[in-house]
């Protein structure tokens, strides 16, 4: 999982990269993860697919400006129990109420034995993945961060 605080400017390679295939190789990414944000332009998934219940983000990566450089996941066809997921986060897509070209992305975090709300956007359009990344980063870093520094046999959630 990447979460880098630096910025990305020293991989020149990167910017070139104008294939899917690639971008998962380099990452070292699933051949099936999802790409949401790229160096080149991607279309987002705007709802989940029928048999799947929600994103398992893999990837997210941002400059020291907090802008999105990175950002993927994996489909899930089912969630996998919150106490042996602890510090995954997942994304559910679905059709705004109101405006059915709009999507509604909630964002829940594996913690304490169960999952959390980590948040929740309403009425995004094919932006959203650039709208909720750095949000999706701070929440894997604050996890991270938490965890590394919780003394041995403490429960701890960001």
């Amino acid at each position: 999982m990447s979460t880098s605080h630096d910025a990305i400017t020293s991989i020149p390679t990167r910017q070139d990269l104008s294939d899917v295939a690639a971008l998962r190789k380099q990452e070292g990414l699933g051949e099936d993860a999802v790409i949401l944000i790229a160096p080149f332009h991607v279309d987002p998934p705007m709802r989940m697919p029928d048999d799947m219940c929600a994103l398992l983000v893999v990837a997210v990566d941002v400059t020291i400006d907090a802008e999105p450089q990175l950002f993927a996941g994996d489909w899930l066809p089912e969630m996998r129990p919150a106490d042996k997921a602890d510090g995954d986060l997942v994304l559910q897509l679905t059709q705004h109420h109101r405006d059915e070209a709009a999507v509604d992305v909630e964002m829940l975090l594996a913690c304490h034995g169960r999952w959390t709300r980590a948040g929740i956007w309403n009425g995004l359009s094919v932006e959203w993945p650039q709208v909720i990344a750095s949000t999706v980063h701070t929440v894997m870093g604050l996890h991270t961060d938490s965890v590394e520094a919780a003394v041995p046999g403490d429960t701890v959630c960001a």
